[in-house]
């Protein structure tokens, strides 16, 4: 082959290959692509172009973790109320019916008699724990009707009506908490913690799908660079042919090509199967496992891979970590809620002393003979105006005291809650450190990213002008074609290195974003 066509064959791959690793543009779907076995893939099914955002967006969607995290949140909610049922008033009802026969007596007259009881009683109560104060009440309203035979009964039947109010209300123990109000509480509080759970698995999605996006996206970049490191290894075969038919090679130059063209095909199967294996992982994150092409869809990552250097402000960084971080507010509630446990240990230490008040009236009536047999009737309705309108009223007041002897169980149980608290803040010391750390090794990542990307595409810039140095020289007869082929693997290696350092700086800038909100 004539030397000056080789030459500007040489330089167009050459230029071919700066041109696609420095700009690093995804393929638009209007242009052309070259045939691959991942564009092979590609027939089998639909193509999907999507941004990094929109990736996210459908995995947000998608999830079973999250739909799972939410299903926790909803049953956090239904324990708050279940915890507040304990306040709602609760009505009670009662009926029954007794019958009865006593022992024979002996009557003035001579005669025996079997006394008999023929008795109806009915209730009905409404009572209420207060959410306030520790207080309760109760109001009872109960109905009864008796008939006997065979003697006894100033009424028979006898019909009695009774309405009973109670209120009680500590004075002390239960007085600013009991353990109906601390379950509302804790219930809330663990609805907070269950929701920055909920958040948590929202951020570790977020940054498992952009880091699954960039890999997919770095292996359809390497694949690019794959592909031309074979158009050049082949291109070196067919010339090396070339000038062996006509004497002006060895035979050697054909083998040595023939085996860098090998080599490069196993690069080129490598990175398809890296693009299946990146496309799955990408697939199985943001996908629904209903959709009915699951395995078939080609992913397309729309985005570029940029490099842009990003000014880092480790302090500021870590001061948000520290006050905002999910873990640290989680460990934060849950030491609210050891605080509340401690007080409601402390609390049930305390002597009870509860004040109560309670509150009877009753009537009583039916049918009464006199010892003149004389009858007279009381009403029903006279009976109920005399229970109801407090005819017949009986006050109550006292206290009721209750004071523990011994350690009791009130007070080991204080003593567990604070040395959970204990407990509690060492972790969180130790978890500040953790997140100093974090942050500080996320920064330095992200620095360290930045400066071998940039000195990757110095060695890779000083490389191509070699090949082009090399390239002139083998044009003037200088240089042999062993050199270029060093000099154009040595610019294939150091393409991929640039191209490792770049998805590196970006998978530092996300674990930074993700480092400052959870573990």
């Amino acid at each position: 082959m004539p030397v000056k066509p080789l030459r500007r064959t040489l330089r167009r791959l050459s230029v071919a290959g700066l041109a696609v690793l420095t700009a690093i543009v995804p393929v638009s779907a209007q242009q052309p692509q070259a045939t691959t076995p991942a564009a092979a893939q590609a027939a089998t099914g639909p193509t999907l172009t999507l941004t990094m955002d929109q990736a996210v967006q459908m995995a947000l969607d998608t999830s079973l973790g999250l739909k799972s995290e939410r299903i926790n949140v909803d049953i956090a909610s239904q324990s708050i109320i279940g915890a507040k049922a304990a306040f709602l008033p609760a009505l009670s009802g009662s009926l029954s019916r007794n019958n009865a026969e006593s022992q024979p007596v002996l009557n003035p007259d001579g005669t025996r008699s079997v006394p008999t009881s023929n008795q109806i009683n009915g209730s009905t109560t409404v009572g209420q724990q207060l959410s306030f104060l520790g207080a309760q009440y109760s109001a009872t309203w109960s109905s009864n009707r008796r008939a006997t035979g065979g003697g006894g009964g100033s009424f028979n039947p006898s019909l009695g009506s009774t309405v009973n109010l109670q209120f009680s209300a500590p004075l002390w123990r239960d007085l600013k908490i009991d353990t109906q109000r601390a379950g509302v509480d804790r219930a809330q509080r663990q609805r907070l913690i269950t929701d920055l759970g909920l958040q948590q698995r929202v951020v570790a999605t977020e940054a498992a799908v952009r880091q699954a996006y960039l890999q997919l996206k770095a292996a359809l970049e390497g694949m690019k660079v794959a592909s031309l490191n074979q158009d050049l290894a082949e291109t070196s075969l067919r010339n090396a042919r070339a000038r062996v038919a006509v004497g002006q090679s060895p035979e050697l130059d054909i083998i040595t090509n023939e085996a860098q063209v090998a080599a490069n095909r196993a690069n080129v199967i490598d990175a398809t199967a890296q693009i299946a294996a990146a496309e799955d992982n990408l697939r199985i994150l943001i996908f629904d496992q209903g959709r009915p092409d699951y395995w078939l869809v080609t992913l397309f990552p729309a985005d570029e891979i940029s490099v842009t250097e990003k000014q880092v402000d480790v302090d500021a960084a870590i001061k948000n970590a520290l006050a905002n971080r999910l873990d640290m507010v989680t460990l934060r509630k849950n030491m609210e809620i050891s605080d509340l446990n401690i007080k409601l240990a402390e609390n049930n230490t305390r002597p009870q002393v509860d004040a109560f008040v309670n509150y009877l009236a009753s009537g009583t009536g039916g049918k009464q003979t006199s010892a003149d047999g004389t009858i007279t009737t009381i009403g029903y309705g006279s009976v109920l105006g005399d229970s109801f309108g407090g005819a017949y009223p009986s006050w109550t007041y006292g206290l009721q005291v209750v004071y523990p002897l011994g350690r009791n169980a009130a007070l080991v149980q204080q003593a567990q809650n604070e040395l959970t608290k204990q407990q509690q803040q060492l972790n969180m010391r130790d978890l500040e450190l953790q997140i100093v750390g974090d942050v500080r090794q996320a920064a330095r990542d992200i620095s360290t990213s930045y400066q071998r990307y940039m000195s990757r595409k110095t060695a890779r810039e000083a490389l191509e002008k070699q090949l082009n140095a090399e390239d002139r020289k083998f044009a003037v007869g200088l240089s042999n074609t062993f050199d270029v082929q060093l000099r154009q693997r040595d610019l294939a290696n150091e393409r991929v290195n640039e191209l490792n350092a770049i998805i590196r700086y970006n998978q530092a800038l996300i674990e930074f974003e993700r480092v400052q909100k959870i573990r």
